[in-house]
Parts: C-alpha cells; structure tokens; sequence
C-alpha cells in the first residue's frame, strides 16, 4: 500500500463541510484526527474513506461518516480502527 494521507484539498473541504453545518471548530479538527487515523490504520487515505462508508459490524453495522459528527461516535470510531490497527476485525 502507499501509505497515502488525505489531501490538503479534502481535509479543507471537509473541515468546510462540518463547520458549514454548525459544528464548533474543534469537533471538526477532531473529525479530520480521525480521519488521518483511518488513513494511517489502512495505510491509504482512498481505501479509508471507502471503509468510512460502509457499514461496520464492530459498529453495530452503522457506517463510521455517520457517526463522525459526535465525540462519542468519533471515540467509537476510533475504537473500532485500534482493533483493525491489531488485526481484530470483529
């Protein structure tokens, strides 16, 4: 794999897209940390954003971009890619 990181493009149209729709500033740097985690967990911004949309058992098959916009889905988020990170896939 490339070991490919987001974009500078996508992390300001992301950071956009969140601060657009009302959410403090900090809860969309948490956001963008996630999604740097899940690039690096899958050593590929592009197969990480394909991860983020769709559904994830160790999620309750809810699907991790739905569940970016909390600190408690963000927290489960990040849970759920430090088992993938150690290759529990559950």
């Amino acid at each position: 794999m490339s070991g490919q990181r987001n974009t500078e493009e996508f992390k300001v149209e992301a950071i956009k897209h969140m601060t657009e729709r009302g959410h403090p500033v900090a809860e969309v740097l948490d956001a963008q940390a996630v999604l740097d985690y899940a690039a690096e967990v899958f050593e590929d911004a592009d197969i990480a954003r394909e991860w983020l949309h769709c559904e994830a058992p160790a999620l309750s098959d809810s699907r991790p971009v739905d569940l970016l916009g909390t600190s408690k889905g963000r927290q489960s988020i990040r849970e759920a890619l430090g088992k993938i990170e150690c290759g529990e896939f559950s």
